[in-house]
């Protein structure tokens, strides 16, 4: 049984329309090979969930997230398989994507075939491990309701 954190990092691009930092599974890991999910990994011993959660998407997206940007939006324990405990954040950045760009040179070889800014209307386009598409939309969603009533927060990504 280990700790796994995710984030659902969110951004406009410089049309304006909102984004999912995503990733496409590479050819070295056991399953879900080639198909979309968002970050997810596990804790290394002696780090905090947000240090985990910044280390994981530096691997598998090349994105550089700023802590204060990071919030703490779930926790569960998988009752199926593995019984992981999963700490899930959210992410809204500041600046459009053009700011943070994406890469795959510090992931493990095979772990990442490509990582990219998806656009929100274009998730349903593809195949997703895990329901990360329904996520996506589910955080996305939930996330800019409540951030319109919480004036004055420094990473919305409003504009």
């Amino acid at each position: 049984d280990s700790v796994v954190v995710s984030c659902y990092t969110f951004a406009r691009n410089p049309e304006g329309e909102w984004c999912a930092l995503v990733n496409k599974r590479g050819p070295g890991l056991p399953n879900n090979v080639g198909l979309w999910n968002t970050v997810t990994g596990y804790l290394d011993f002696y780090e905090s969930n947000i240090d985990a959660v910044r280390r994981e998407t530096k691997e598998e997206t090349g994105v550089d997230l700023p802590e204060e940007c990071i919030s703490l939006s779930y926790t569960r324990v998988n009752k199926e398989g593995d019984q992981n405990v999963v700490f899930g954040h959210v992410c809204i950045l500041p600046d459009t994507t053009d700011k943070y760009p994406t890469s795959t040179e510090f992931c493990e070889p095979g772990e990442v075939e490509e990582a990219r800014w998806m656009p929100i209307s274009e998730v349903d386009k593809y195949e997703w491990a895990n329901h990360h598409n329904v996520n996506i939309k589910k955080w996305f969603d939930d996330t800019l309701r409540i951030r319109r009533y919480m004036p004055g927060q420094k990473c919305t990504g409003e504009r």
